[in-house]
């Protein structure tokens, strides 16, 4: 069997940037590491594909025992089609070392049918770009394809009580539009190959095709790393404009000239770099300091959003909250109380984490949120869907206040901040003592995908650990707002 040169990924990221594709090729291991959004991303797109399945059942499966052994895969697909199996799930397909597996292959009345399958609520061009490699792979290899559908999540989809229904997906035929791409696939794979065939690394530029149209994970190699005043985190100026400075030999926000034409933040940034040292405007963190009623509440969420609904009267990619973290500090010289409330798996927990949060908030006293959009999303539409609680959830989301804001109005900055003002970025720099990476989930992303496993987990040590986990996450994150809090106190005197 001839060996795999491109495959349908190695191709979009040729599409991007060929020096990208080189790398993954060759030096593989210098590749960035796979963000916890990512991998939650592809845990969906895997539920998402199997769902589908079932818009097909009694299919025969060709899928590879593993990544490498795609050679397996395009065996079982010979031998099914060449048995009549009339439905196929993962269906590979290779031509002159191009290799690409389809999500569902279908013959009805002696004609093949293909479908591809995307977790997400909308087909992109690249999801387009994606199918006309596939096509041409497929056709090539001696397969007429009478129809080329995606198969997308319909974002409309409200879940009754019943199983799902195939009304979750929707389905278009993009068979015009790829038949067109073909000249140009043929065109480009020639074109990649000889890319690869030289072995030698491209040379390309840092651009905005660095960002489109997904993040290449080579940034780390070909930026190299980024002191905490480089320009990259220069805030309100577009990635070309950041590009465009970086390439005139602007790489640090120190080396902007004086008469660059700053923005109010960027100005604040500007000096900060210059300086060297922390910038804080007192009267202002005082000001937002002595706003602040007590007893404080520190408050935090945590959402997941299942891409295959799990309740009745949800929709895909709805935020549901599962899990909430609470400290309470009375008066200013008293302890922290402590409260959470998580929620157990097989049932709605929205009732229940409501109810629970009404009881343990109380009715008086500010809520501290860093950056409250998603809890109060979450709280007016449960305002809405439980009526008899509406007096208390308003109450609570009128006592919400954000401590974002010293740091996103930029009261307080520090060049290690790198233009973030997110928790994350904050926390190690004024609460070191506290560190996420000691925890077993370290972010938002991990926590709604450790939960959402949870949903199929059957191994009760398993289940215990996850939950222990999660709950020390989230806590972690409510007392480090308690500590921010604390911390901006002792600054504003």
């Amino acid at each position: 069997m001839e060996k795999q040169i491109l495959s349908k990924s190695t191709f979009i990221r040729g599409l991007q940037c060929v020096k990208s594709l080189h790398l993954y090729k060759n030096n593989f291991h210098q590749r960035d590491t796979l963000s916890a959004e990512q991998e939650a991303i592809f845990s969906r797109g895997n539920s998402v594909g199997l769902e589908a399945q079932k818009l097909y059942k009694g299919g025969v499966d060709a899928s590879p025992p593993s990544r490498f052994k795609y050679a397996e895969s395009l065996n079982k697909t010979k031998e099914f089609i060449e048995a009549g199996k009339k439905i196929i799930y993962e269906a590979s397909f290779q031509f002159e070392g191009v290799y690409a597996a389809l999500d569902i292959l279908v013959n009805e009345n002696e004609k093949w049918y293909a479908c591809e399958v995307k977790s997400s609520t909308k087909i992109t061009s690249t999801y387009i770009m994606d199918a006309a490699l596939q096509y041409f792979v497929i056709t090539q290899s001696g397969i007429e394809l009478c129809d080329f559908e995606i198969i997308y999540v319909n974002s409309k989809y409200v879940r009754t009580k019943k199983n799902i229904t195939e009304e979750l997906f929707t389905r278009q035929s993009v068979l015009n539009e790829i038949i067109k791409l073909q000249p140009f696939i043929a065109q480009k794979l020639v074109e990649l190959k000889n890319v690869l065939a030289t072995g030698i690394q491209p040379e390309i530029k840092l651009g905005e095709h660095c960002h489109t149209p997904y993040n290449c994970d080579f940034a780390g190699t070909c930026r190299g790393e980024q002191k905490p005043d480089s320009v990259f985190y220069l805030n309100g100026i577009s990635k070309n404009n950041l590009y465009e400075l970086y390439y005139s030999g602007i790489k640090k926000i120190s080396d902007l000239p004086v008469n660059f034409n700053f923005n109010a933040d960027q100005k604040i940034q500007y000096q900060t770099a210059k300086l060297g040292k922390e910038y804080i405007e007192k009267e202002n963190i005082n000001r937002f300091i002595s706003s602040i009623q007590y007893p404080i509440h520190f408050l935090d969420f945590e959402l997941f959003m299942p891409a295959i609904p799990l309740y009745e009267g949800t929709s895909p990619y709805e935020h549901i909250p599962f899990l909430y973290s609470l400290h309470v500090k009375r008066n200013k010289n008293s302890e922290l109380e402590y409260f959470y409330f998580l929620a157990e798996t097989g049932e709605s927990p929205i009732k229940n984490f409501i109810e629970n949060l009404i009881r343990d908030i109380g009715t008086n006293g500010d809520i501290l949120v860093f950056d409250p959009t998603h809890e109060k999303k979450i709280l007016n539409k449960a305002a809405t869907q439980f009526p008899s609680m509406k007096k208390e959830i308003e109450n609570i989301i009128a006592r919400m206040k954000d401590l974002a804001i010293p740091f996103q109005k930029k009261m307080f900055y520090s060049n290690e901040m790198k233009g973030s003002y997110s928790m994350k970025t904050i926390l190690p720099l004024l609460v070191p003592e506290l560190k996420f990476s000691n925890l077993a989930i370290k972010n938002g992303i991990s926590a709604l995908t450790a939960f959402e496993k949870l949903q199929t987990e059957s191994d009760l040590f398993k289940i215990e650990e996850t939950r222990q986990a999660l709950i020390e996450y989230c806590k972690m994150d409510t007392l480090g707002i308690a500590k921010i809090f604390e911390k901006l106190e002792r600054i504003s005197l």
